[in-house]
């Protein structure tokens, strides 16, 4: 394949999971009022440190790049598989975050050190919000 439809691919993965997200909110809003809300802090987490490291060059300091792309396609996932942990639809989510990972890694957008690390600081953030939201909203 070549870069550039391998680049459509990679552009088009978490405008997919966002959707996927919306459409899991709208379909779960009687029974979870909280579940956009969950998206929408996991979503600012990403982001927010994301300017945190524009600010600081916190990543750069070590010679890393924070992935934002990363932070957002785990966040996405994370929201999409945090009620079902061990059903087959988790699996091929976690596995199509790991394809995509490794598609940036391919087309050199980040090395492996900097999805690590990103996903390492943005993975516990987000399912501590996902989860302690979750159980506030079921309590």
């Amino acid at each position: 394949m070549s870069y550039e439809l391998l680049d459509s691919i990679a552009d088009s993965y978490n405008p997919l999971l966002f959707v996927a997200c919306l459409i899991m909110s709208a379909y779960r809003w009687r029974q979870d009022k909280t579940a956009l809300l969950r998206l929408i802090m996991g979503l600012a987490l990403a982001y927010g440190v994301m300017f945190f490291d524009k600010k600081t060059q916190l990543w750069a300091s070590f010679g890393w790049d924070y992935s934002t792309h990363s932070a957002v396609a785990l966040v996405l996932v994370l929201f999409l598989i945090h009620r079902h942990l061990l059903t087959l639809q988790s699996i091929l989510l976690l596995g199509s975050l790991l394809a995509y990972y490794a598609l940036e890694m391919y087309q050199q957008y980040h090395t492996l050190a900097d999805i690590v690390t990103t996903a390492l600081v943005i993975g516990p953030m987000t399912a501590s919000v996902l989860l302690t939201t979750l159980k506030k909203a079921a309590g």
